[in-house]
């Protein structure tokens, strides 16, 4: 069966839990844009997450360094 899914905003979180998905990541739509943010949608429960658009590679850079995540998206 489907074990992961994309979670483009947090009104979808609770039902992605409750159907029971083993992974979920995070969209751009969480506007995920520092590492403070990281660390909330790591607390909410995603397992990874989309990068929010006006991120620069050094900012990314940097979250990287300070949240440990499996992985981070960036466009």
């Amino acid at each position: 069966g489907v074990r992961k899914v994309s979670c483009g905003n947090l009104g979808q979180l609770e039902l992605c839990k409750e159907l029971g998905f083993s992974e979920i990541h995070g969209e751009t739509g969480l506007n995920i844009f520092n590492s403070e943010s990281i660390s909330m949608a790591k607390e909410l429960g995603f397992s990874s997450v989309s990068l929010s658009f006006e991120a620069n590679s050094a900012q990314i850079r940097d979250m990287k360094k300070i949240i440990p995540f499996k992985s981070i998206l960036s466009y």
